[in-house]
């Protein structure tokens, strides 16, 4: 006996290939619709996954590769029991993942699991002109573009940039006063001047530059050390460097 497993994307009115796809009408108005699938039978030997999009697609393909794998099981090596099963699925939540480069190795397994987030930290410099420089590992992101999965760098906490060199090569871009540097591996950094927002700028750019990499996380300070100059005093460190990630992305 012969089975057949077809998979493509439907229209808005479930048509696939000209033919009604029983539930795929409902996909367009369901929560996450991007990431919403369908799968019925047509017939005794068919079964039918459609999604509006290639995620939906994606995860309707493992939801039936786990009901393959259930199946062979039950049945052993040889053969395979399937049922002709009736689904529309689709996720309550648009983002599950977690942060950390311990995630990357699990990438696969996450993805089997459809999870769809990892957010990692990226590599930031200055070059021989003192421009930003941002790295990011570019395999990473096509790992998870292949696997519905987002890729997000992380440009880290914004008192932690010492490790970029940028005060090595600009040491006016220190926080001012004694309340700056109030853990000895932390330095807030003046994120009123200009400079500093070109930085980020320039960092921000450079993750942005691969077509697979839709957002950033940039993370606010992790200790409340703040800058009193006079652009800075009397104003929430938190709040300027909000304001810094904003201009700089603009």
């Amino acid at each position: 006996p012969q089975f057949e497993i077809t998979l493509g994307r439907c229209d808005e009115k479930g048509r696939l290939e000209g033919k009604v796809i029983p539930g795929a009408a409902t996909l367009a108005k369901k929560p996450n619709s991007d990431q919403a699938y369908c799968i019925a039978p047509a017939g005794k030997s068919k079964l039918v996954i459609t999604a509006l999009n290639p995620k939906g697609l994606y995860y309707g393909a493992l939801t039936v590769a786990q009901l393959v794998a259930a199946g062979r099981a039950i049945s052993g090596p040889s053969t395979v029991t399937l049922p002709l099963v009736r689904v529309v699925d689709w996720p309550d939540l648009s983002e599950r993942g977690v942060w950390g480069g311990y995630a990357v190795p699990d990438l696969e397994w996450m993805a089997a699991q459809k999870f769809n987030l990892i957010e990692n930290h990226s590599n930031l410099t200055l070059d021989a002109d003192g421009k930003g420089v941002a790295t990011f590992d570019p395999e990473v992101v096509t790992r998870g573009r292949l696997r519905a999965m987002k890729i997000v760098p992380i440009i880290t906490h914004m008192d932690q940039m010492q490790g970029s060199g940028m005060f090595t090569r600009y040491p006016e871009l220190k926080g001012v006063g004694p309340k700056t540097q109030l853990v000895p591996s932390l330095q807030t950094a003046c994120w009123s001047q200009p400079l500093s927002v070109k930085l980020l700028s320039d960092w921000a750019t450079d993750l942005a530059r691969n077509p697979d990499i839709t957002d950033l996380c940039i993370w606010l300070s992790e200790d409340p050390g703040y800058c009193e100059c006079d652009q800075c005093k009397g104003q929430n460190q938190f709040a300027l460097e909000a304001k810094a990630c904003i201009a700089a992305w603009q």
